[in-house]
């Protein structure tokens, strides 16, 4: 089985309304992937900064996974949180963000929104605090999101580094040609099909290399 070592953390946030944040988060895989060391959610604690606007949590993240195959690439979903002066949490942004799929070290800024909401929650909210929320979480990373309205929020900062192994004797041109067409579907980046094609082109490079070398008298 190919295997995917993650470890880093969670920096911070920034670019949030309000101070007093702290995020709740979880990993969301494909039924091929095994988590086999580390957690699969945790919470950051609550960082109150007096002059600055960025939030340090400083959050580590130390996940292994196995899996069989390439589909369900591991995403990171993430719900940001402000406590308001009477100690209630107010929901601030939804985000997720794919797991890196190539090895070495990544700075990665995860984008966040909430629903709008309408009217006359937004003048609930004003007076009485409380956000709108999803009724579903999961729609966070399912294109159904974007059936919603939604207003911009600020962003999560991460520091990820990846270690992979046994990729190229696990995942067949079938499962990268499924996962392509899985993830473009699902508005993934375009640095994610590129790592995945690059996956691909390494492994069909060493094929032809081990076929050269094989027949050579």
């Amino acid at each position: 089985m190919a295997e995917v070592h993650v470890i880093g953390e969670i920096v911070g946030a920034s670019g949030f309304p309000s101070h007093k944040l702290f995020c709740k988060w979880d990993i969301h895989t494909g039924g091929a992937w095994k988590v086999i060391a580390g957690l699969r959610e945790g919470q950051t604690q609550i960082d109150n900064p007096q002059n600055e606007e960025f939030a340090v949590w400083s959050h580590p993240l130390d996940i292994h996974f196995a899996t069989k195959g390439l589909q369900g690439w591991p995403k990171l979903k993430f719900e940001v949180y402000h406590m308001d002066d009477f100690g209630r949490n107010e929901l601030y942004g939804y985000g997720f963000c794919h797991l890196p799929t190539s090895p070495g070290i990544h700075n990665i800024e995860c984008p966040t929104w909430r629903p709008s909401g309408s009217y006359r929650e937004g003048i609930a909210q004003f007076f009485i605090g409380g956000a709108p929320q999803l009724r579903n979480p999961d729609m966070v990373h399912s294109s159904e999101r974007f059936t919603l309205q939604t207003v911009s929020m600020g962003k999560v900062h991460l520091t990820l580094v990846l270690y992979s192994e046994n990729f190229e004797n696990t995942v067949s041109n079938a499962e990268v040609t499924v996962l392509l067409l899985h993830e473009y579907n699902s508005l993934a980046t375009s640095s994610f099909l590129y790592s995945i094609l690059r996956l691909f082109m390494q492994r069909s490079k060493r094929k032809t290399k081990n076929l050269s070398q094989s027949t050579v008298w």
